[in-house]
């Protein structure tokens, strides 16, 4: 007779907000319970050492709120629920990236992994840009495949501002994995034409406009190993060095 046992892993989106100090940023995640047994009294909370308050709150399907503030919950074998949370930070804070602890009664925390379920928060004493950004990809299932080892793959991304008008910086990066992969950014409208290309590019955005980029990822000979959890390709929006808005998707080259 198998063991039974609750096996959790979870995922966040947006990757990352900016905000006024004391105000809330939300977010979305997703706890999975891959076990065969029923994962109890699930939650989600701080580390410590963030000067913040958190709040988190059950949702259905269509991330309608449901259930209690602040209570845990079961989640059932195989299956999914979803949360939305709260952090209001109390004093300035930069590019800060939150491993948030996804726990339950009877099984260990969830892994944390760079920009799967963390979550980068950026708090000004005045309100920033705030870009609400999601990445796609062809295949659409969040990972670009490069053709061959030295083909080139892409993913594009929509964001909405939906804090103060700033001036941007966009670029692209791997996390710091050192993946033999070249990026270009390149703006492009919402049709998907090309206005402009570079290694990272300048630009204002206004209250509540919505910019669209591409990202192209070049190999260079190299195989890169399916590996979701890590082989990651990041692209953030900065404004005065500080990060107001990412999103993220896997790479792969056979």
């Amino acid at each position: 007779m198998p063991i039974e046992d609750a096996q959790i892993n979870s995922a966040v989106l947006p990757y990352a907000r900016a905000i006024p100090v004391g105000a809330t940023a939300t977010a979305f995640a997703s706890v999975i319970n891959s076990g065969n047994a029923t994962a109890a009294d699930c939650s989600i909370a701080l580390p410590g050492g963030i000067p913040a308050t958190f709040s988190y709150q059950t949702t259905n399907a269509a991330n309608t709120l449901i259930g209690n503030p602040d209570a845990p919950v079961g989640i059932a074998p195989g299956a999914t629920q979803g949360f939305v949370f709260g952090i209001t930070p109390s004093q300035v804070m930069a590019s800060t990236e939150i491993p948030l602890v996804f726990d339950c009664a009877n099984t260990s925390p969830a892994p944390s992994h760079a920009g799967l379920n963390t979550f980068i928060l950026s708090a000004s004493a005045s309100a920033p840009p705030d870009l609400l950004a999601i990445g796609a990809t062809p295949s659409g299932d969040g990972v670009v495949r490069l053709p061959n080892r030295n083909g080139t793959g892409f993913f594009a991304t929509a964001a909405v501002n939906i804090g103060s008008i700033g001036a941007l910086t966009v670029s692209a990066d791997d996390g710091g994995r050192g993946l033999p992969l070249n990026l270009q950014v390149c703006e492009t409208n919402a049709r998907g034409d090309w206005l402009v290309c570079g290694n990272h590019l300048d630009r204002s955005v206004g209250a509540g406009q919505t910019l669209y980029y591409t990202v192209l990822a070049s190999g260079n000979g190299q195989p890169i190993t399916f590996d979701p959890a890590n082989n990651r390709l990041f692209l953030r929006f900065a404004a005065n060095g500080t990060t107001v808005g990412a999103t993220n998707v896997a790479v792969t080259a056979p």
